[in-house]
C-alpha cells in the first residue's frame, strides 16, 4: 500500500483499460500492445452488464489514488453498450519540507468567491517569492525538494474567474522562472482548504475541435477494434479530483 509506506513524498501515475468480454466485440491486438507497452496499463476483460464491474473499477481508482477518490462509477451506470472504460489516475501524497505546527494556525475571516467565512489559517514559510503583472504568490517545497506547492493571488480588484481565464501557459512559466531570482524566505498566510471536482469534458473537448469522435455517425475508432453492434465512439470523458 503506497499510502502507508515510510516516505515523505509519494507520486503515483497509473493507467488501466476495462474491456468488454462480450463476444460481439473484437479488439485490435496492436491497440492492446501499444496500451501495455507505452502506458504500462492494466488490461481487464469484464462483463459490463455485471454490477460487480463498477465495484472493481472503483476499487482500482481508490487504490491508485491513495483512497482520495473512492468512487467514479455509480452502480448501474455500465451496460452492454459500453465497449471500453479507459482510466488514468494521478495521485500525490507528501509532507511539507517545513511542517506547520498547531501554534502557527489561527481562526480568521476569509473572503472567498462565496462571501466571507471563518476558516483556519496557517502561517507558513515559503521558499520563493512570485510576482507578475496581475498577481503575487509563493512557492513552498515538499519534503524531498523534488516537488513544490505554488500559490498565486490575483491583485486586488481582479476577480478570480477572470484571472484564471486570462492566465496563459507562457505567462505562468515566466512567473515561475522569475521566481529563481527571488530565493528568499517568504512569510505567508494561507487558509486550510480541500477541493473536490467532477467535470464532464465532452463539451470542452468539442469546443477545442474534437467533435467527430463523439458522433456515432462520424467517429472512426476502428484502430481500437470492431463491434457487431455498430461503430465505436466516445461516450463520456470525465475528470475527478480530490485532496
Amino acid at each position: 500500500d503506497l499510502h502507508n509506506v515510510a516516505a515523505l513524498c509519494v507520486a503515483n501515475l497509473a493507467n488501466a483499460v476495462w474491456l468488454t468480454s462480450a463476444p460481439t466485440f473484437s479488439v485490435n491486438r496492436n491497440f492492446i500492445s501499444r496500451i501495455e507497452n507505452t502506458f504500462d496499463a492494466d488490461i481487464v476483460a469484464a462483463d459490463m452488464t455485471n454490477p460487480a464491474t463498477a465495484d472493481e473499477i472503483n476499487s482500482w481508482v481508490k487504490k491508485e489514488t491513495f483512497d482520495m477518490i473512492d468512487k467514479i462509477i455509480d452502480e448501474g451506470s455500465l451496460d452492454g453498450r459500453i465497449i471500453m472504460v479507459l482510466l488514468n489516475a494521478i495521485a500525490f501524497d507528501a509532507q511539507w519540507q517545513n511542517e506547520i505546527s498547531d501554534k502557527n494556525c489561527f481562526e480568521d475571516d476569509f473572503n472567498g468567491t462565496d462571501g466571507k467565512n471563518t476558516v483556519t489559517f496557517m502561517r507558513t514559510p515559503g521558499n520563493r517569492y512570485l510576482e507578475g503583472d496581475n498577481e503575487i504568490g509563493f512557492i513552498k517545497n515538499y519534503a524531498d525538494g523534488n516537488y513544490a506547492f505554488l500559490a498565486l493571488l490575483p491583485n486586488e480588484g481582479i476577480e478570480i474567474g477572470d484571472y484564471v481565464k486570462s492566465l496563459t501557459g507562457e505567462e505562468f512559466l515566466e512567473i515561475y522562472n522569475d521566481s529563481y531570482k527571488n530565493l528568499c524566505e517568504v512569510k505567508a498566510v494561507m487558509p486550510h482548504f480541500t477541493f473536490d471536482c467532477n467535470i464532464n469534458m465532452n463539451d470542452i473537448l468539442k469546443e477545442m475541435g474534437i467533435k467527430e469522435a463523439f458522433n456515432p455517425l462520424k467517429a472512426d475508432l476502428s484502430g481500437i477494434g470492431v463491434s457487431e453492434n455498430g461503430d465505436l465512439y466516445i461516450g463520456q470523458v470525465l475528470i475527478y479530483g480530490s485532496n
